[in-house]
């Protein structure tokens, strides 16, 4: 997830903040943020543990949190615009 995660976030365009989420079906969830994005103020890290209720945690540009029911991802997803407006 984290690959694909990073993968995605390479191909979004360099002019804008972007951020991409990947879940898994095991109750994972990977967060990253572009360059604009963390310039903007965006934290991967803070967003992660937002969404995940304080758990998880990684650095500003990638973070991962788990133990997630699975059907509680889509969920969880659903938030990330509210969080990120948030901030």
């Amino acid at each position: 997830a984290r690959a694909l995660a990073l993968a995605v976030r390479d191909r979004l365009p360099h002019a804008r903040p972007g951020l991409v989420a990947v879940a898994t079906s095991s109750g994972g969830l990977v967060l990253t943020v572009n360059a604009p994005a963390r310039e903007a103020g965006r934290n991967a890290s803070t967003t992660v543990k937002q969404l995940l209720g304080g758990r998880g945690g990684g650095s500003p540009e990638i973070a991962q949190g788990g133990g997630v029911p699975a059907g509680d991802l889509a969920a969880i997803l659903a938030d990330l615009p509210r969080v990120v407006a948030g901030a």
